[in-house]
C-alpha cells in the first residue's frame, strides 16, 4: 500500500482524500497532511518519511487531478517491477547546469504533463518524450508535483536549510542521485496540473546555497541509450567507396574514427584517403605506424599545408581517390561509427541508386543525445531568409523511429555519401563558402537535379562537432547560401 504526503493551501482534506480514494484504485491508504503548519516544507516531508505507515510514499501538490484511473495501483507496480528504482515522477530530465536550473534544454525534458490554465481553465498536454512502450525511462531529477520513494531506497533526507520550494526539491533529487539512487519516469500515469503562481522570493539565496553545497557535481547529464539495429548487411557486387578525411593533429579523433570504420564496417570494397592539413610531425609519424603502415592497402595519407574545407575535399576526387570510385563518402575526423553505418548507407543508395541525392545518417554528441537527423530548410517568416536547421535536435528524436530511411532536404557533410558521378556533375563543394554550407549547397543542387536526399536513421554515429578547428558561422556564408536557395527559385 501507499502513504500520501500533501501541505494543503487551498483545498479542504476531505476534498483531496476523495479524490485521491476515487482515483487511485487502492484501499486503506495512509494520509499525512499538513495545512497551516508553520514547518518548512522540507522539514514536514522528513517528518512523513519518518512517521509513514508504509514504504513507498506519494508526495502530491494539491494542484494534481489525475487522468489515470487506478494509478496507485500502477504505481506499485512500477516499483515492483522496477526495484532498482529509489524515486519515480511524471517529468523530469536527464541534465541539471551548472546554475542548478534544469527544466530550460527540452532535449533533455521527459515525460508528459498536462497543463490546465488559471484563466481559460483550457487543458494542454506537454509531451517530452514517447512511452518507452512503458518500461521506466531513468533521469536525475523530476518535476515536484507528483512524484514517489522507497523509503528503504533513498540515501538522503529533504536539507531543511531550505526556505524555497525549487530548491527543496532540487537538492532532494540531486542528492540521492549523486548518491546513487535510481531515479525515474513512470510513463503509465498522466496528471493535469493547474497552474499555480509561484513565489521566488527565496530563489536566489536558495539557489546559491545549493550551488555551494553540490558544485564539484554541477553541470551533471546522464549519457542517454541510444537506440539502434546492430544489423549485419551483406551487399553482393560492392561498388567502390573512398572515404575521404581531413584532420589536424587530435590524434585521438582521427584515430578513433580510424578505428570505428575498420572495425565496426564488414563492407570491403572501401579505401580510406586522410588529408593532413598540418598535424604536428608526431601525429603524422603516429598515423603513418599505427594506421598506414598496418592498412597500406585501406588507408592512404595525403598531406596539404592549408586548410580550406571545399577546396581540399574537392582536390582529393580530382587528383588522389580512385578514378573508377562509384561512392564518395566525406566524413569528419570527429566521426565514430556505433554501427556498421557505411553498408547500411550504401545499401540505401543500392535500393534507391536513380533518384539518390545525397545520403546521410544520424548522428549523436558524445552524451547520447541526437546532433543531427537530416538538415530541413525553413523560410523566416519576417523576411527574405532561411534557417538551415538540424532535423530532430528538439525533444522530438525521442519518437523517431530508428529502422527507416527518410526524405530530408539534405545532409551535413560531416558524414554524407553520394555518387562520384553525381559530385563531379555539381562541380563539388563551391569553395567560396569560408566555414561551412557548402554541405548544403551540394545538397541542393541534387534537388535541383531532381533527386532525393535520403537519411538512414539506422545508420548511427558519434559526432564530437568540429574538435579540431571550432564552428563558427560567417555572415558572407550565410547571405551566399540564402542568395543561392531565392536564386534558384527554391521553395521551403
Amino acid at each position: 500500500m501507499i502513504t500520501v504526503v500533501t501541505k494543503l493551501e487551498n483545498k479542504t482534506e476531505k476534498d483531496f482524500k476523495n479524490e485521491i480514494n476515487k482515483t487511485s484504485g487502492l484501499k486503506n491508504i495512509d494520509f499525512i497532511i499538513y495545512k497551516d503548519e508553520k514547518e518548512s516544507l522540507s522539514k514536514l516531508y522528513n517528518k512523513a518519511i519518518e512517521n509513514s505507515k508504509y514504504n513507498i510514499i506519494v508526495f502530491i501538490n494539491e494542484n494534481v487531478e489525475f487522468r489515470t484511473l487506478s494509478w496507485g495501483y500502477k504505481l506499485l507496480k512500477n516499483f515492483e517491477r522496477n526495484s532498482e528504482y529509489g524515486i519515480l515522477g511524471i517529468v523530469g530530465s536527464k541534465e541539471i547546469n551548472e546554475n542548478g536550473i534544469w527544466e530550460q534544454n527540452v532535449v533533455k525534458l521527459y515525460g508528459n504533463v498536462s497543463n490546465r490554465d488559471e484563466n481559460t481553465k483550457e487543458v494542454k498536454e506537454v509531451t517530452y518524450s514517447n512511452s518507452f512502450n512503458n518500461n521506466i525511462e531513468e533521469v536525475i531529477i523530476l518535476d515536484n508535483r507528483m512524484f514517489a520513494i522507497n523509503k528503504n531506497k533513498i540515501n538522503k533526507l529533504f536539507d531543511t536549510n531550505y526556505n524555497d520550494k525549487y530548491f527543496c526539491y532540487t537538492d532532494f533529487f540531486i542528492n540521492n542521485y549523486i548518491n546513487n539512487v535510481k531515479i525515474g519516469i513512470m510513463p503509465n500515469i498522466k496528471i493535469i496540473y493547474n497552474i499555480e503562481k509561484l513565489n521566488f522570493s527565496n530563489f536566489e539565496n536558495a539557489k546559491n546555497l545549493f550551488i555551494h553545497k553540490i558544485n564539484k557535481h554541477l553541470p551533471i547529464t546522464l549519457k542517454v541509450k541510444i537506440p539502434y539495429d546492430n544489423i549485419k548487411i551483406k551487399i553482393n557486387n560492392e561498388p567502390k567507396v573512398s572515404i575521404i578525411i581531413l584532420t589536424k593533429d587530435k590524434y585521438e579523433l582521427i584515430s578513433k574514427c580510424l578505428e570505428s570504420i575498420i572495425n565496426k564496417t564488414l563492407y570491403k570494397n572501401y579505401t580510406i584517403y586522410v588529408a593532413d592539413t598540418g598535424s604536428s610531425i608526431e601525429v603524422k609519424n603516429k598515423l603513418k605506424e599505427n594506421f598506414i603502415a598496418q592498412n597500406s592497402d585501406k588507408i592512404k595519407l595525403i598531406e596539404y599545408d592549408y586548410y580550406n574545407f571545399a577546396k581540399i575535399n574537392n582536390d582529393m576526387v580530382k587528383n588522389h581517390i580512385d578514378k573508377d570510385s562509384e561512392l564518395i563518402l566525406f566524413s569528419n575526423n570527429d566521426i565514430e561509427l556505433i554501427n556498421d553505418s557505411i553498408s547500411i548507407m550504401v545499401q540505401a543508395y543500392i535500393n534507391n541508386k536513380k533518384n539518390a541525392g545525397t545520403i546521410g545518417c544520424r548522428l549523436h554528441y558524445a552524451d547520447g543525445y541526437l546532433q543531427h537527423l537530416g538538415i530541413k530548410i525553413i523560410k523566416h517568416i519576417n523576411d527574405n531568409n532561411y534557417a538551415f536547421a538540424h532535423v530532430g535536435v528538439t525533444y522530438d528524436f525521442k519518437k523517431i523511429q530508428c529502422n527507416s530511411i527518410i526524405q530530408n532536404h539534405g545532409n551535413t557533410a560531416a558524414f554524407v555519401l553520394i555518387s562520384k558521378n553525381l559530385f563531379e556533375k555539381y562541380n563539388g563543394f563551391n569553395e567560396n563558402y569560408q566555414v561551412c554550407f557548402e554541405d548544403v549547397e551540394l545538397n541542393l543542387m541534387a534537388l535541383i537535379d531532381n533527386k532525393i536526399n535520403y537519411t538512414c536513421t539506422n545508420a548511427v554515429n558519434y559526432h564530437y562537432e568540429s574538435q579540431t578547428r571550432g564552428r563558427s558561422v560567417k555572415i558572407e556564408d550565410y547571405n551566399r547560401i540564402c542568395d543561392f536557395v531565392r536564386n534558384n527559385n527554391l521553395i521551403f
